[in-house]
């Protein structure tokens, strides 16, 4: 998961990247991949393996000691760990020194790591520092320029999102999903064009954007693969447990690897919500995004997860994400007419996996694989940007199905903008 470290400084690569208006190069696979898709090579898929399934040997060393202190890291703490996951975090004063200790599975050794003396700030050239240094530098015209943004649209498109029920129709849903209804529309190809517009709006401001995939991406040879090394391997086979669910854990990570190498000052994973796959009256319009957080028991019960964890509490991006989110939900709210959800009134939060972050704000930590996955400190939020069932909702981005970019003025179009927008405010009001 290191990268090779990027120059700080703020005008490092202030030109616009024209990377974000093509399609990135696929990777070579024994068939074709979609125009556009980058799929999982046998190489990555070995090499990923063990940081999945959490194993020993995995590379997630805890470092001795984190550069923040003792209230910087109980500030963010209660959003950190879900409430079922907090007696596994404790804070230790030896010698005049401070440390967090994480409790794992019964019987392991808890693990310990020095926190700081004094509250630090962001570090020179992270994320934070970056952003601040761009926010007074940028010109009106370019209020984004050298701002590095990598954009993940969550799921596959097509016929995966079939398989994994990501899909909504105006009809009853398919019995024996083959192909797409024609009264139907997946969530894939909904992020698809979303961030294809928002990643041609964030490079006009300036920024440099990457996105994972601009395509439709095909796992039939990553499913073959795999199933044929689990076969092999009952020991492994019984480690991974879910096939399904196993080949996406192995597909996040390496989405995760993809959006680190960009070295992103912030990171944007694009979803859309909908509550049944069929569009419903009783949808709600209502907009929330999660940030990075809510570790579960579980999570922090393995070597990966308490890496990650301690991660987490090293960042100095975290409250500046939560921020970025507020933003954002305010912006498409105001866009498209949205509310955002609010826990206890609507919408089903359970306190054990999702936590809300301010009040009324549609702000909530979650514990999600791939933001926790994406390295070097960047401000990450996830978006549900709109509940797509709902029957104002569908047939406006209905009409955007098979586009690239949505078509202009359309709901899509609108929501990308908003998007940007609220980008361009998070970032002005840092000068």
């Amino acid at each position: 998961m290191q990268s090779a470290k990027r120059p700080p400084g703020p005008q490092d690569g202030l030109a616009a990247s024209a990377a974000a208006t093509k399609p990135l190069a696929t990777t070579k696979t024994s068939r074709s991949v979609p125009d556009g898709a980058e799929a999982m090579t046998e190489r990555d898929i070995k090499r990923l393996i063990p940081r999945v399934v959490q194993l020993e040997t995995t590379r997630a060393p805890l470092p001795a000691k984190i550069p923040v202190s003792r209230s910087q890291v109980a500030d963010v703490l209660p959003f950190l760990l879900s409430k079922e996951a907090r007696y596994q975090a404790a804070f230790e004063r030896t010698d005049g020194r401070d440390y967090l200790l994480i409790a794992g599975k019964l019987g392991d050794p808890v693990s310990k790591v020095e926190l700081a003396s004094e509250p630090h700030g962001p570090r020179a050239g992270s994320p934070v520092a970056r952003i601040a240094a761009i926010a007074r530098i940028a010109p009106p015209h370019k209020p984004l320029l050298g701002l590095r943004v990598a954009l993940d649209p969550g799921h596959f498109g097509d016929i995966e999102d079939l398989r994994e029920g990501k899909f909504v129709t105006s009809g009853p849903p398919p019995q024996n999903p083959e192909t797409i209804p024609p009264d139907g529309l997946t969530e894939g190809d909904l992020n698809a064009i979303s961030a294809r517009n928002l990643a041609r709006r964030l490079t006009s401001l300036g920024a440099e954007v990457i996105i994972t995939r601009q395509g439709r991406v095909t796992r039939t040879e990553n499913r073959a693969y795999v199933n044929a090394l689990l076969d092999a391997d009952p020991e492994l086979a019984k480690r991974v447990g879910n096939r399904g669910l196993f080949l996406s854990a192995l597909d996040l990570e390496r989405r995760a690897e993809r959006m680190g190498a960009h070295h992103p000052d912030i990171s944007i994973i694009m979803h859309f919500d909908a509550e049944v796959n069929q569009v419903s009256a009783d949808a709600r319009h209502e907009v929330k995004i999660y940030v990075p957080g809510c570790f579960s028991r579980d999570s922090i019960d393995s070597k990966l997860g308490r890496a990650r964890f301690v991660q987490q509490c090293a960042s100095t991006s975290w409250n500046a994400s939560a921020e970025l989110a507020a933003t954002l939900v305010k912006s498409i709210c105001k866009t498209t007419g949205a509310v955002p959800q609010v826990p206890g009134k609507t919408g089903a939060v359970d306190p054990k996996f999702l936590l809300p972050v301010g009040n009324d704000t549609g702000v909530f930590a979650r514990s999600l694989r791939l933001p926790h996955a994406v390295p070097g400190e960047p401000l990450s939020v996830y978006l549900e940007g709109a509940t797509y069932n709902h029957p104002d909702i569908f047939p406006l981005v209905f009409r955007d199905r098979g586009t690239t970019y949505g078509a202009p003025g359309g709901f899509l179009d609108s929501y990308a903008k908003s998007l940007a927008d609220g980008l361009v405010a998070y970032v002005r009001s840092k000068r």
